[in-house]
């Protein structure tokens, strides 16, 4: 009552003394006019958010429940964070022992079929298993596999992404290029059904654990559970390009981390279509490598070159960065001249034999040179004398070309240097006929046979499209390797093994492996526009841990990226930050928008505690903020059973649809057979069971600790739900019509408001007519307005609670929803700021905190509201007696707390709105009005006088298109190469036409320009990795205010040139900012005397020194953008995965070639498919 009394007069005497200023003919604005408007506006907003969320009665509630502040050490947190991982990576790790013992086991009992039989579909002994793929070919029908599939239903699943799978059977993946109903493939199929009964039973005995489970044979069938339908490439066309021996986990299990040096004869006979295939079999080698592996290409006629002289003399990690980087690179090269193999060879041996120098740290062990060509003329066994004599060096040699039958010296060079040989005649034989060099790099598996595990870094599986890692064992059964077993684990389910509730403000956990590559961050967007990016899973965590302090000369960062830190090399060796009585700290910048759209950075001090996780190669990391030792804990006096069979209605808080649960949380498992079932039903079922019991349910026991955060302090809250919807408390002109509360548990709920003018989706009937409608009806009439339940149900994760969490004083945190329309209903007149019958919404924030006599603070929710804009303006409009607004000479501004404008007292109609609402002022470019050449003036002023703080943003995770910065070995292409190549490429293909007369070549000839085959390569034309930085704006907290940025007359002059001297005018500009107590918004204010001000000569001198905004490319930052005069290579650390065994212990006569054989119709049309797709 006296608040609201202290208000009127408040306002009563700013409109007395307004008018007197006005009578007397001054200036209609001063500093303190502007800080009394400034003082009337913050009252009635705050005013109006502390009444709408009850934001002073939460926090009460807390201080009610005895809720307790606790200060934690991040050493002790972090071993219990430790222990949780690795019991659960444990078990993981022991269901794929399982597997994999089962097999062995299995192997000598089993019988071998019967050949015919199981192929034969009139006897009783015809083979039938679970076939995920339902996609037959369209052209050749095989009545063989039209029968060969079981008939299994697939149903939902809750707790695998509510994909369709079954449960109880596993299913068979078969590549394209491998003949289903091969008896040999069917027989290992038959031998690996006894993995259905282990998968089945696990899953029963650690229902909590569901993820996926593999096995996949060097015959290239994979049996995965549970089963389900295979995801295609392209579902129109049944494209699949899928093979599991092309995994990172098979591969890392089936062979030594590698040393391969492609060599690429570029001769004039490789032209053409010799090239298409060579360029696929090059991709095809590139998918079988992983980030343990090394690499680099050689392509060579005349003089051999590395394709990229960024990475000359050396080998490179294969990380899927540079993999794409070589595969574009290779489109820009071109066959010519006679090839130099001994000069090829000798480069190519000399590069692996200095990385066999220091194995392991920045080399893999098995060293192998893969030569792709149309046929050498001699076999240069003086060259393999010299760098080869004791066969270290595997060599492996494919022949392209079905024209090409001279075969002798390129099978003496694989066979005499342990390698194998294939001949390549077209595409249908790439995939198959390159899975062969793994064959021969897995023959020392069956000597080591190794029990240690093999765990990946984070990568997007291909069965649920999440982010896995996964452990993987090799499969030797009678001293021959078989196979590759894999359990996979949620990345999700590692990130709950190191909950944030553990924390305090700002504090966060990350995961790292041995490669110093994030496999999870808070700020790993790996993300673009739906499509996973190349560098998303090679990350480096010095690349996430962005410096403060840092700035551009002439484009190039001033302090790159440090990849030699002690904080990198502790984390990749897996070492204990307990170690050492000084820790590592730093000052970084903390981006906290969404995958696409960085908006929002913060400063922040953080120290690092890490720790190695046992019998995997990664660390797990927390960074604390030095301010941020405290943590929300239970009463000193809590009992474990609290409420052991106290009434059901104490679960009320939890009643009805009002709110959601995170959905990458998992608080309560749901049973398979719930599919209908939703994440908050399960959790209410298993809350009544524990107020009975005062015990919580088994499938609930992991998130013990959550749970009765949320049932502790929340459960209570429900009469918040009628104090947040009591119309006697706030006046509906304020136009507040959803409040919502998000907890550090991840619960969000949230109440709407009944307001009688407001509908959320528009009337079409009764839109307003022609004459009185200010712009054109919106292009859908029908969008309704997108809940609040359906956009934010993320809890700490939202963005609004983390910037919420930036102002710890009490302060709302306001924000503004271009994209969401609120209706009113037809002649209402209860807000009559609203533009054609909408408004747009404002957000208002603010962070619960719990705090204890001694001050010390902990993070409990953020609570918030959406309010009418139209409301907003309004109060800002009485708050300046009316001079906010379009009509006067005076411009308003309110800027959050990174400058962006959150309202503006400028002319527009509902759509107009995004040319400058939630622009950066500093930028400002105003359709049909001035052009922001005095907003940008005046944000440089805020800059200078210290409102504003710059920071430099360096964003490692960008990618860019037409990147012109990459040196190939040829030179790029122009139009004129362009042309050359097709018109000798034609004129090959009509010669070949006539002396073969082969209608497949013209079929080939029409889609020969296909740029990329394998799945990893087809969105190369998305874009390349590289790094960009903007200069972003941060508000000192401290700035209140009134400050001056400009007072009278301002000289305006133009740049003196040798032609002319500087011409001057004047500009008569008042200006002023004040911030807006308890919020993070700061009131501008500016208006203008006369024409100058907006004549040309000063927009040119207040446009002359705008703030720099914007990203643009940063060079030498990392080595993602190397320029030919500037290449920046940096060597990094990263732990061996594993020892290397020498290739000595292989059998030099072992198997070392396979004959070419013609595809299969049905093969070759489909490759043709695939090359019609991916164009």
């Amino acid at each position: 009552m006296l608040f609201g009394l202290f208000f009127r007069l408040f306002a009563l005497a700013a409109e007395l003394h307004a008018q007197d200023l006005r009578g007397r003919g001054a200036i209609p604005i001063s500093a303190s006019i502007v800080e009394q408007w400034a003082k009337s506006f913050g009252l009635d907003l705050y005013s109006t958010a502390t009444t709408a969320t009850q934001a002073e009665e939460l926090e009460q509630k807390y201080q009610e429940k005895n809720a307790r502040v606790e200060y934690f050490d991040p050493e002790e947190v972090i071993d219990v964070m430790k222990a949780r991982l690795e019991k659960f990576l444990g078990r993981r790790r022991q269901l794929a022992e399982i597997l994999k013992e089962n097999l062995e086991n299995s192997y000598s009992l089993f019988q071998m079929v019967d050949r015919e039989a199981i192929n034969d579909l009139q006897s009783d002994d015809f083979y039938r298993f679970v076939d995920s793929k339902s996609c037959l070919n369209r052209h050749y029908v095989d009545p063989l596999l039209i029968n060969s599939s079981l008939s299994v239903s697939y149903i939902p699943n809750p707790n695998f992404f509510n994909l369709p799978v079954n449960t109880e059977k596993s299913a068979i993946h078969v590549p394209t290029p491998v003949y289903a109903r091969d008896p040999e493939l069917l027989s290992e199929i038959i031998w690996t059904e006894s993995l259905d009964d282990i998968f089945k039973a696990r899953r029963a005995r650690e229902f909590f654990a569901a993820s996926w489970q593999y096995f996949c044979s060097q015959k290239g069938f994979m049996r995965f559970y549970p089963a389900s339908p295979w995801f295609y490439d392209d579902s129109h066309t049944c494209l699949d390009m899928y093979d599991c021996r092309n995994s990172e986990w098979y591969i890392d299990a089936a062979t030594h981390a590698k040393n391969i040096i492609i060599m690429l004869d570029m001769s004039g006979s490789m032209l053409g279509q010799r090239f298409e295939i060579a360029k696929q079999t090059i991709e095809m080698i590139l998918e079988t490598l992983t980030e343990n592996d090394f690499f680099n290409m050689i392509v060579f006629s005349e003089e051999p070159k590395f394709i990229l002289s960024c990475f000359r003399n050396r080998l490179v990690q294969a990380t899927i960065k540079n993999k794409k980087l070589m595969r574009v690179t290779l489109d820009n090269v071109t066959a010519e001249g006679i090839a130099n193999y001994p000069a090829a060879l000798s480069l190519a041996f000399e590069v692996l034999i200095e990385a066999s120098q220091n194995p392991g740290v920045n080399s893999g062990c098995q060293n192998a040179i893969m030569l792709i060509t149309d046929g050498p003329s001699d076999t240069y066994e003086d060259i393999f004398e010299k760098y080869n004599k004791d066969k270290t060096i595997r060599f492996f040699t494919y022949l392209i070309g079905d024209d090409v039958t001279e075969t002798r010296e390129v099978r003496w060079m694989a066979c005499y240097n342990r390698g194998y040989f294939a001949h390549i005649s077209n595409l249908a034989d790439v995939q198959e006929k390159v899975q062969s060099y793994i064959g021969v790099m897995s023959r020392l598996t069956p000597e080591r046979n190794r029990t240690d595990p093999v765990w990946t870094g984070a990568y997007y599986d291909r069965l649920g499209a999440v982010l896995v890692a996964t452990v993987a064992f090799p499969v030797v059964a009678n001293d021959s390797f078989r196979g590759v077993v894999g359990a996979s684990a949620l990345i999700t389910e590692l990130q709950q093994m190191a909950p944030l509730y553990m924390l305090g403000t700002h504090s966060y956990t990350f995961i790292v492996d041995n490669n110093g590559y994030v496999v999870h961050h808070p700020q790993l967007r790996p993300l673009y526009m739906g499509k996973a990016k190349p560098h998303y899973n090679s990350m480096d965590i010095m690349e996430m841990e962005v410096l403060a302090d840092n700035y551009l000369e002439n484009g190039s960062l001033a302090n790159p990226v440090d990849y030699d830190s002690d904080l990198r090399r502790h984390l990749a060796d897996g070492v204990s930050s307990k170690d050492f009585l000084r820790k590592f700290s730093q000052k970084v910048i903390w981006a906290c928008d969404g995958p696409n759209n960085l908006r929002r950075v913060y400063l922040q001090n953080n120290v690092y505690h890490y720790r190695g996780i046992n019998n995997t190669l990664m660390s797990l990391a927390l960074a604390v903020p030095e301010d941020s030792r405290y943590r929300i804990a239970l009463p000193s006096t809590y009992s474990p059973y609290p409420y052991k069979n106290i009434d059901c209605k104490a679960v009320k808080w939890f009643s009805g649809t009002n709110w959601r649960l995170h959905p990458d949380w998992h608080y309560c498992r749901i049973n398979d057979s719930d599919y209908s079932m939703t994440k908050e039903e399960a959790f209410v079922i298993n809350m009544k069971h524990y107020s009975e019991t005062g015990r919580i349910a088994r499938n609930c026991s992991l998130r013990k600790l959550n749970i009765l955060f949320l049932y502790r302090f929340e459960i209570n809250f429900s009469q918040m739900d009628s104090a947040w919807i009591q119309e006697s408390r706030l006046d509906e002109r304020k136009g507040v019509h959803l409040v919502y509360l998000a907890t550090h548990a991840g619960l969000t709920r949230f109440v709407s408001m009944d307001l009688k003018d407001v509908q959320y989706q528009p009337d079409v009937q009764t839109w307003p007519s022609d004459d009185n409608r200010t712009e054109e009806l919106p292009t859908t009439l029908d969008k309704p307005y997108f809940h609040f339940s359906k956009r934010h149900t993320r809890a700490l994760d939202e963005v609004f609670y983390k910037r919420a969490m930036q102002f710890l004083n009490g302060e709302f945190v306001f924000d503004i929803n271009i994209t969401n329309n609120i209706y009113l209903k037809n002649g209402s007149q209860t807000y009559p700021h609203a533009k054609d019958g909408r408004s747009i919404i404002v957000t208002g924030n603010r962070a619960i905190l719990v705090r204890d006599d001694y001050g010390n603070e902990a993070p409990a929710s953020v609570v918030g509201f959406e309010m009418l804009y139209a409301s907003f303006e309004e109060m800002i409009y009485n708050a300046s007696h009316k001079m906010c607004h379009f009509n006067s000479k005076v411009r308003c501004y309110l800027l959050d707390e990174h400058g962006y404008i959150v309202y503006a007292s400028l002319p527009h109609t509902s759509q107009e709105r995004v040319h400058y609402l939630r622009q950066f002022f500093g930028h400002l470019s105003l359709e049909n009005t001035e052009n922001g050449a005095i907003e940008r003036y005046l944000m440089k002023k805020l800059v200078d006088l210290f409102v504003y703080q710059k920071l430099l943003y360096v964003d490692f995770q960008d990618l860019c298109q037409n990147l012109n910065l990459y040196n190939s070995a040829r030179r790029l292409f122009n139009p004129l190469l362009a042309v050359s190549k097709l018109i000798i490429s034609i004129l090959q293909k009509v010669i070949r036409f006539f002396v073969e007369i082969n209608p497949l070549a013209i079929i080939f000839s029409l889609f020969s320009r296909a740029s990329c085959y394998t799945a990893t390569f087809r969105d190369i034309q998305d874009g390349l990795p590289c790094d960009r930085a903007s200069s972003f704006y941060l508000l000192n907290n401290d700035f209140k205010g009134p400050l001056t940025l400009a007072e009278g007359k301002q000289l305006c002059s133009s740049v003196a040139t040798s032609d002319s001297y500087a011409r001057v005018s004047s500009c008569n500009l008042y200006a002023y900012a004040v911030r807006i107590e308890k919020t993070n918004l700061v009131l501008v204010v500016y208006s203008t005397e006369g024409t100058q001000c907006n004549g040309d000569l000063c927009k040119d001198y207040f446009s002359r020194d705008s703030l720099p905004w914007g990203f643009n490319i940063a060079l030498n930052a990392t080595d993602k953008v190397m320029h030919p005069q500037a290449c920046k290579l940096t060597t990094r650390y990263r732990r061996p995965p594993s020892a290397c065994q020498a290739v000595e212990d292989d059998d030099p006569f072992a198997h070392c070639s396979g004959c070419s054989s013609q595809a299969t119709l049905s093969l070759v049309l489909l490759c043709t498919v695939v090359l019609f797709v991916v164009r």
